[in-house]
C-alpha cells in the first residue's frame, strides 16, 4: 500500500512538473509572438520571397513567366507558415524571455520601428553592394579557379 501511495505522489509529481514546463514553454513561444508581431515578421518575410523571386528573375530572366510559380513554391516551401515555429525556435535559442522584452519595447519606439523597415532596405542594399563587388573581379576567381584545378 506504501508502494503504491509512493508511486501515486510521483506520478503527480511528473505531471505538475510536465504541466509547469508546458505553461513554461506556451508563455516563451507567446514572447515571440509579441516579438514577430511589432516587428511585423510576416510581412517582412513575405516581402523576403518577393525580393528572392526577383532576384531568381534577375538571375536568369528565362524564369521571368514562372514569377508566380516560384513564388508559389518558395510559399510552399520557405513561406511564414511553414517556418514561423522554427524562427520562433531560433529566437528562444538566442534570446531569453527577458531579453525579447527588451526588444519588443525597443520596436515599439521610433527608432525600432525604423530600424524594424530600414533593417530589410540595408540587407538588400549591402547584397547589392556585395553582388557588385565580386562581379567586378569574376576574372580574378576565374584565374584562381583555373589555377587550382591543375593536377
Amino acid at each position: 500500500m506504501k508502494t503504491h501511495i509512493l508511486l501515486l505522489g510521483i506520478m503527480m509529481s511528473c505531471s505538475l512538473f510536465s504541466a509547469q514546463a508546458q505553461q513554461d514553454s506556451t508563455k516563451r513561444y507567446q514572447k515571440t509572438d509579441q516579438l514577430f508581431s511589432v516587428i511585423n515578421m510576416q510581412e517582412a518575410y513575405a516581402n523576403a520571397i518577393n525580393t528572392s523571386v526577383e532576384q531568381q528573375i534577375t538571375t536568369t530572366p528565362a524564369l521571368a513567366g514562372y514569377r508566380e510559380d516560384l513564388r508559389s513554391f518558395f510559399n510552399k516551401w520557405l513561406g511564414w507558415s511553414v517556418l514561423k515555429t522554427e524562427i520562433a525556435n531560433l529566437y528562444l535559442k538566442y534570446y531569453t524571455p527577458e531579453e525579447m522584452d527588451v526588444l519588443i519595447k525597443f520596436y515599439q519606439t521610433p527608432a525600432g520601428k525604423k530600424t524594424a523597415i530600414a533593417s530589410t532596405s540595408i540587407q538588400k542594399e549591402l547584397q547589392t553592394m556585395q553582388q557588385s563587388r565580386l562581379n567586378a573581379h569574376l576574372s580574378e576567381w576565374d584565374q584562381f579557379i583555373s589555377g587550382k584545378s591543375k593536377p
